[in-house]
């Protein structure tokens, strides 16, 4: 389909002359319904060239991160990019602003709960002031390595009995079992490891009210046992029903 009629036609033969060539340049019409699809454009009803309301494609846009070429950032409005139209891949670390202004960069309101992880904190990168209890002063703070509360009177279940075995754990952390091998003797097993030997052990006994002591040996120690003893007042070793200790290094 012609997309410029120029309302006349020539015979064989026909002399040319300006004066036809000016009424042709006069009377031509670009044809109603034709379409331009290298440049994207359409004519009229009325004879107009303009952009067909199928808009222009991706394809007919330079591809220029130029300020001559392409679409420059002024010509894009305020809000019409929306989060749907932005790849999760091209937010990246470099397009944030290092800022804690409340107008610039990524401020905490922006962050969801949820998405601050362990993972995602470095390791050491949680100083004392970040505690919670109103810590003062410079001093480090050194967290628990592990804990327990047993009761050396009754096995694993929980049912009375003073056999060599495992002892009822009330609760604990990082502590996987407390072994009795003898009257008031126990092998505490660590859940994972500790990176050295050279730990403290720090712990209390009692029974029916009665505090008793609770001693540990540190030069037989590994790095996921220890050994322990529940001594009575008189110096003797007895089982005792309540017994909480706690590993520091």
């Amino acid at each position: 389909m012609p997309v410029v009629n120029t309302t006349r036609t020539f015979t064989n033969n026909e002399q040319i002359t300006s004066t036809k060539l000016n009424e042709i340049m006069d009377n031509s019409l670009f044809v109603s319904g034709a379409v331009v699809p290298s440049r994207g454009l359409e004519v009229t009803a009325g004879g107009q060239l303009q952009v067909p309301n199928s808009g222009i494609t991706t394809a007919l846009l330079e591809n220029s991160s130029t300020t001559s070429n392409g679409v420059t950032a002024a010509k894009i409005a305020n809000g019409a990019v929306i989060t749907e139209k932005i790849f999760d891949s091209a937010v990246t670390t470099i397009k944030l602003a290092n800022s804690t202004s409340s107008t610039t960069g990524v401020t905490t309101a922006k962050i969801a709960d949820s998405n601050v992880t362990t993972a995602k904190l470095a390791d050491a990168s949680v100083v004392a002031g970040k505690l919670s209890g109103a810590q003062t002063g410079t001093a480090p703070i050194f967290g628990a390595r592990a804990w327990v509360n047993f009761d050396a009177d009754r096995d694993a279940s929980g049912a009375s009995n003073t056999s060599n075995t495992n002892r009822f754990i009330r609760a604990s952390g990082n502590v996987s079992s407390v072994l009795k091998t003898g009257t008031g003797k126990f092998t505490v097993t660590m859940s994972t490891a500790l990176p050295n030997v050279n730990y403290a052990v720090v712990g209390t006994a009692g029974d029916d009210g009665v505090p008793r002591f609770l001693g540990s040996a540190s030069s037989t120690q590994t790095t996921t046992q220890f050994f322990l003893t529940t001594d009575g007042l008189s110096g003797d070793v007895v089982n005792l029903s309540n017994n909480s200790l706690v590993v520091f290094g």
